[in-house]
């Protein structure tokens, strides 16, 4: 749990799509959204915080896609194992709190 505070009457970031829609640990995921700040978000990735990512533009920013898995290097593939996993991420910013949306990890 966690608390924003905001400008009175201020719009939330949303995320309106992102690419790829999926990917292995060390993948760059490219967000497009709308009010996002152009000089700080925080991008909350499962229970990792990414902080001060910047919009040079309010409408696009992007994260690495990362998972703590002991002995797997970035963007490793596992022989024999074919997985993926639900990464669920959100943006947070001045303005407040965007609604989550799903990265498909595959390990």
């Amino acid at each position: 749990t966690f608390i924003v505070v905001t400008k009175p009457g201020a719009i939330a970031p949303k995320v309106t799509s992102f690419a790829p829609m999926s990917g292995f640990i060390g993948t760059t995921v490219t967000v497009t959204g709308e009010n996002l700040s152009k000089d700080w978000n925080d991008i909350v990735v499962g229970a990792k915080t990414i902080t001060g990512v910047v919009s040079p533009d309010g409408k696009s920013l992007s994260f690495v896609a990362t998972l703590p898995l002991p002995g797997v290097a970035s963007g490793e593939d596992v022989a024999n194992i074919s997985a993926s996993s639900p990464l669920w991420f959100y943006v947070v910013n001045p303005n407040g709190v965007s609604g989550s949306s799903i990265f498909t990890l595959k390990i």
